[in-house]
């Protein structure tokens, strides 16, 4: 197998030989549609940085594998580190259900993304969407939302998360200003140092988990169970914890 060009991609073979890998794409493309395979060869991964910069690509469609494809794990499986960085007229885009690891910083800098859908057992890295300012719909994560996953997506006005969802690691929704109200589900059992940092819209969050929660020191890392039947007579704890003292009204779920 050798480096090839298909329309706007280049494409180089995987460490084993037995797949294709997307390198590179041109840097006027507009619209791109991704094959499961090229020449009877499947496509397995979008390398780091494959589509950065494409500030013109506006489309990105992949076309649906077949069951035994899928049976056979001759699949698109992952998008690497900043692979899509800086596409900044992506509005958006739905990838299929075989991806399942979307590296740190794959869609940092897309301006113009407004909805984005994945496998919610996908892991979604570090910086993911950050500074996505107009993403509003996104499928909801499970596990762990990594840090800075969605920093400063100011058009977010609920969380993506749902009940599979366990960790909200540090700065994971900072300076998202359009979220007003959020159910934290029973699922979570910690939440990292300023996750929700500057979030200055934020008028209340609900807890429908009161047994066990940690409030992180930023400063020391330490942890600190917190009583959220009392949610007030925790402000302090809860501030760490990335709420702003004093503004937001903490509450648990009946």
């Amino acid at each position: 197998m050798e480096k090839i060009k298909y329309d706007a991609l280049t494409l180089v073979p995987n460490e084993d030989g037995t797949a294709y890998c997307i390198a590179e794409c041109d840097k006027n493309a507009v619209n791109v549609n991704i094959p499961v395979q090229v020449n009877g060869i499947y496509i397995d991964a979008i390398l780091e940085n494959a589509f950065e910069d494409c500030s013109k690509l506006k489309s990105v469609t992949f076309d649906m594998p077949s069951s035994k494809q899928i049976e056979n794990d001759e699949v698109l499986t992952s998008i690497g580190s900043y692979a899509f960085s800086k596409c900044t007229a992506l509005e958006k885009i739905d990838l299929p259900d075989c991806v399942i690891t979307v590296d740190r910083g794959a869609f940092y800098g897309c301006h113009s993304l407004e909805s984005v859908t994945f496998n919610s057992y996908a892991y979604i890295g570090p910086f993911a969407f950050y500074e996505c300012v107009k993403l509003k719909h996104c499928s909801p994560i499970g596990g762990i939302v990594c840090e800075g996953a969605f920093y400063q997506c100011e058009g977010l006005a609920t969380l993506p998360i749902n009940e599979e969802t366990t960790e909200i690691d540090e700065e994971a929704f900072g300076h998202c200003y359009g979220l007003t109200d959020v159910v934290l589900p029973k699922s979570i059992k910690r939440i990292e140092a300023l996750a929700f940092r500057g979030c200055h819209g934020l008028k209340s969050v609900v807890f429908e988990n009161t047994s066990k929660w940690y409030s992180v020191n930023c400063y020391f890392d330490k942890e600190s169970e917190l009583d959220l039947t009392d949610p007030q007579a925790n402000a302090q704890a809860l501030s760490r914890m990335d709420f702003d003292d004093g503004v937001i009204d903490w509450h648990t779920k009946a």
